[in-house]
């Protein structure tokens, strides 16, 4: 119980600070331009971010359960500085699992009949899924090392 406490202080604090400085950083527009152009091209491949999608009770049952491979789900909120934390960590892993495993987002807040069924011990709670069954569940943040190890777990 103990480390458990000391885990979420920990990611608390940590996301405080991570969010303070995401507050403090300049906007495109406030950057000089180069060459006296400002213009942004599309990327040849889907970034990363776009690979980690948002699922909601009308999607989840096609987005999740009738899902080819696993699924890894994160249940979290808008609010949640541990599920905060972790979208970095689930943007890498949705980058270089692309093909092998899905990564799917689900806020509570706006799906409570999954949460509900899902998220019962804490946010962010994690669910991977494979052929619309349930294969492992953990709460909490969790660091990158230790989610690959789960997900090779599953992998093979």
């Amino acid at each position: 119980m103990k480390e458990l406490l000391l885990s979420f202080l920990f990611a608390l604090v940590v996301g405080s600070i991570i969010n303070g400085l995401s507050q403090s950083a300049p906007t495109l527009d406030a950057l000089p331009a180069q060459g006296g152009t400002n213009t942004l091209t599309a990327p040849a491949e889907p970034s990363p971010s776009s690979l980690v999608t948002e699922a909601t009770e009308a999607s989840f049952d096609a987005d999740v359960l009738k899902a080819d491979g696993p699924v890894l789900v994160e249940f979290g909120a808008k609010w949640c500085q541990p599920c905060k934390m972790m979208t970095p960590i689930l943007t890498d892993l949705a980058g270089e699992y692309s093909g092998k495993l899905r990564i799917v987002k689900v806020d509570v807040d706006e799906n409570r009949s999954l949460s509900e069924q899902y998220a019962q011990g804490g946010l962010p709670t994690f669910v991977l899924f494979e052929g619309g069954k349930t294969k492992h569940m953990f709460v909490g943040y969790t660091a990158k090392p230790e989610l690959v190890k789960i997900i090779s777990s599953y992998l093979g």
